[in-house]
């Protein structure tokens, strides 16, 4: 790239990042290169950290779920650690959750 346009792009790239004056002035073409690539490794990693969160927030959280280390064999077929339990999954619904629940087979979500 040419020493204009890798100014640029960092210029761009420190606005995103909301970084505070980035000087670029008197460095050589590889120094540049070199900025960029730190600036990009950044932002790269503050896009990932945004995405996360995003998932973070998107989980759902069941009123009920398997404690870890169990599993339970019901109407649905196997539910494993951490899967949402349902009363409607057992045979005697609330009677037979209450059970699991007092076991700490199923734990509240």
């Amino acid at each position: 790239m040419k020493k204009d346009e890798l100014i640029v792009a960092i210029g761009v790239l420190a606005v995103q990042l909301e970084l505070a004056d980035v000087e670029t002035e008197g460095l050589t073409n590889p120094e540049l290169e070199s900025l960029l690539d730190s600036l990009k490794t950044q932002n790269e990693a503050k896009e990932n950290d945004a995405a996360e969160t995003k998932k973070e927030k998107k989980v759902k959280s069941f009123p009920y779920v398997v404690a870890p280390g169990h599993s339970v064999l019901c109407l649905k077929g196997s539910i494993n650690a951490g899967q949402e339990m349902k009363a409607l999954y057992l045979t005697n619904d609330k009677d037979d959750l209450k059970v699991l629940i007092k076991k700490g087979v199923v734990i509240k979500g």
